[in-house]
């Protein structure tokens, strides 16, 4: 079964916000049925990482009370979720060309299935380091804008 795959486009310095779905259904089993559910665990992952970068951990206490972690060396304090957002996001300040990539979400619940979905990224370089002038062969001139994605960087004409 193929995830879903949320586009996010974010220009460096900015902040982005990485949606995650953590809204509880109510399609559970029968025999489960007037069972209250809730979100016991969503872990933010970086496709070329192996371990989570971003944690909210509520296994032992209430949601609202959750105990959050991000990774020291992909977000550290630039990253905050946001819980009462429809859907959630994680958001992420001061976001970086390094920041380019796929993240998964991947959201535990007390009785529902696991549910995973996933963001890809872009971060459009800032404006003023990273505008190229390039000059046709008809003597106009077009501005480009270096685009950092998951593949290697590319150049987009304006």
């Amino acid at each position: 079964m193929s995830l879903p795959v949320y586009h996010v486009q974010a220009v460096a310095g900015d902040a982005v916000f990485l949606p995650c779905d953590i809204s509880i259904t109510d399609d559970l089993p029968a025999h489960q049925q007037g069972t209250q559910d809730a979100v016991l665990l969503v872990l933010w992952y970086r496709e070329d990482l192996g371990t989570p970068i971003y944690s909210v951990d509520a296994r032992e206490r209430d949601f609202k009370h959750a105990e959050k972690w991000s990774d020291e060396h992909v977000f550290s304090n630039r990253a905050y979720f946001m819980p009462e957002r429809r859907p959630a996001q994680l958001g992420v300040d001061n976001v970086r060309e390094s920041d380019a990539g796929m993240y998964r979400c991947r959201v535990d619940f007390k009785i529902a299935q696991t549910r995973n979905s996933k963001v890809n990224l872009t971060v459009v370089g800032d404006e003023n380091d990273k505008r190229i002038t390039q000059t046709s062969p008809y003597g106009l001139d077009n501005k480009a804008t270096k685009l950092y994605s998951t593949s290697k960087p590319s150049v987009k004409i304006l």
